[in-house]
C-alpha cells in the first residue's frame, strides 16, 4: 500500500495555510479563512511530525534487517 501523503504533501498543506492565514484577506460569509488557514497549518505540522517519526522508525528498523547473509558452501572431490 502506497503513502497517502508525503513530506511533500505535509509541506504543501502547511504552506498553503499560511497563505490563508497571512496573505488573503477574502471575505467569506460564514467562513473564516484565517482560522481555516490555521488550522491547516496546525494538519500540516502534525502530519510532518507524524512522517518524520513513521520515517525515523523505519530508518532505525531498516539498519537492523539489514545484516547480510552469507552461505559458503564446499565442494569436495574424492581422487
Amino acid at each position: 500500500m502506497g503513502e497517502l501523503v508525503g513530506i511533500g504533501g505535509c509541506i504543501l498543506v502547511f504552506a498553503g495555510g499560511a497563505v490563508l492565514t497571512f496573505g488573503v484577506d477574502w471575505r467569506l460569509k460564514g467562513v473564516d479563512v484565517p482560522v481555516v488557514g490555521v488550522i491547516l497549518m496546525i494538519a500540516g505540522l502534525i502530519g510532518l511530525l507524524a512522517y518524520c517519526a513513521v520515517y525515523r522508525r523505519r530508518r532505525l528498523l531498516g539498519r537492523l534487517s539489514d545484516t547480510e547473509i552469507v552461505e559458503e558452501r564446499r565442494y569436495h572431490q574424492d581422487y
